[in-house]
């Protein structure tokens, strides 16, 4: 596979991983979090994480995304997730956390 295609595939990956576990967190608090390593170990029946935990993997998922995706697309692409998607749901996480300062450094990483 294209490696530059791969990083895209795994940051959207990540992007979503990281959505996904910021709306659990946000609609239900503590949730199980399943990652590559319990789905490899046949792992499902784990218990619930808590709340800061379930919010630190939205924000490595996050990271993640952005340092893999790329600030744009061209037209046969558009409404993929991008760096400046991750970075703007990293901030919006903060400020959830009230981490202002974090928030302010990730808005600031927002591209466009």
């Amino acid at each position: 596979m294209d490696e530059s295609l791969r990083k895209r595939y795994m940051g959207e990956a990540y992007f979503l991983r990281g959505f996904v576990y910021w709306r659990l967190a946000v609609i239900y608090g503590a949730v199980p979090i399943l990652v590559e390593a319990d789905v490899v170990a046949n792992n499902f029946n784990k218990p619930k994480a808590t709340l800061a935990e379930v919010q630190a993997q939205a924000e490595s998922d996050f990271l993640s995304a952005a340092a893999n995706l790329p600030v744009s697309y061209d037209d046969a692409n558009v409404g993929r997730a991008t760096q400046g998607a991750a970075y703007g749901f990293l901030t919006k996480l903060y400020v959830y956390q009230e981490q202002w300062t974090k928030a302010i450094d990730a808005g600031k990483e927002n591209h466009y």
